[in-house]
């Protein structure tokens, strides 16, 4: 009894009298490393253009090798590779374009967001400036124009300058006030203007024991402007006070006083007086705001800040 030699499936006879003679062991992995490889370091026609030639060369040379054999069938065999390896190739390039939209586009926006901020900060520190101008010059050329006596005047031109000095020297370095200093401050902004302003200051036993700086300038900045406004428009013999309440994290001021009243509504926009040493002030702060009522039976000017931290504390 003989026994007939083992055959191997991979041997070319097998090959050619297999049932289903195109099917083929799957193509090396290193053909896919090799495509992607390509795409990531080369442009994409020219990966393209290396991926058609390497297939083709290596497809020849297999129908050359083996095609005596094995019947080898190279034109379906190279477009079954060219396709194979375009996939890959397809993926790469897409990813890659991808990621370079994706990394233009995150840069785009860190720009925009730049250059918001930057006009933002410009537009802040404009506003700051014109207020200033308007509260310490034009108030100082306004009372002399109107023949006020030289003594007031020229002490007035003097704090003017001397703000002026401060700021371009930069002495104002402290970062934050407590609740005495910040009565202090707040008290002095309005004698500043009217020395018989009534002045009183109630502070919660919960208060915080410091106040920001640039808060509390802010605020007291516009606390002056709205006593120099009553001055200016409520009419002689007019009673001023102001209180002011301390509390955690925050700070009110009112303003009152018991002159003929205007209606705010009838300003005029371009006046710097109310919309920016008043309103763009306070508005201009993370957790500011303010308030005028005006009557036949005085003027109410409300200047409020609460800290942002404090009003998102459960």
């Amino acid at each position: 009894m003989s026994s007939s030699p083992a055959v191997s499936p991979r041997d070319p006879a097998t090959l050619r009298s297999h049932p289903n003679p195109r099917a083929r062991p799957p193509l090396p992995s290193p053909r896919r490393y090799a495509t992607l490889s390509a795409a990531a370091a080369w442009r994409p026609r020219t990966a393209l253009a290396y991926l058609t030639v390497v297939v083709l060369v290596v497809q020849t040379t297999n129908y050359l090798l083996v095609n005596t054999t094995t019947g080898y069938r190279f034109v379906p065999e190279l477009a079954f590779a060219l396709m194979f390896c375009g996939v890959f190739a397809a993926a790469a390039i897409v990813a890659f374009r991808t990621g370079d939209v994706l990394d233009s586009t995150v840069a785009d926006t860190e720009r925009s967001v730049v250059a918001a901020a930057a006009a933002a900060a410009r537009t802040v520190e404009r506003e700051r400036f014109d207020a200033l101008v308007h509260d310490r010059v034009m108030s100082t050329l306004l009372a002399s124009g109107r023949g006020a006596s030289d003594g007031p005047v020229a002490a007035q031109a003097r704090r003017a300058l001397e703000m002026f000095d401060s700021l371009r020297r930069g002495d104002d370095t402290e970062s934050s006030f407590d609740a005495d200093r910040v009565a202090a401050q707040f008290r002095s902004a309005a004698s500043e203007v009217d020395e018989d302003v009534e002045f009183t200051t109630t502070t919660s036993t919960d208060a915080g024991p410091h106040y920001p700086a640039d808060v509390i300038r802010a605020v007291a900045a516009a606390l002056a402007e709205a006593v120099r406004n009553s001055v200016r428009h409520a009419g002689p013999g007019t009673q001023r006070a102001v209180h002011v309440d301390l509390g955690p994290g925050s700070v009110r001021v009112v303003v009152r006083d018991d002159g003929h009243g205007f209606d705010p509504a009838q300003i005029d926009p371009y006046r710097m007086g109310i919309r920016a040493s008043i309103h763009g002030r306070m508005r201009g702060m993370a957790g500011g705001d303010s308030e005028i009522t005006s009557g036949p039976a005085g003027t109410t000017v409300t200047l409020h800040w609460c800290d942002p931290a404090e009003r998102r504390a459960p």
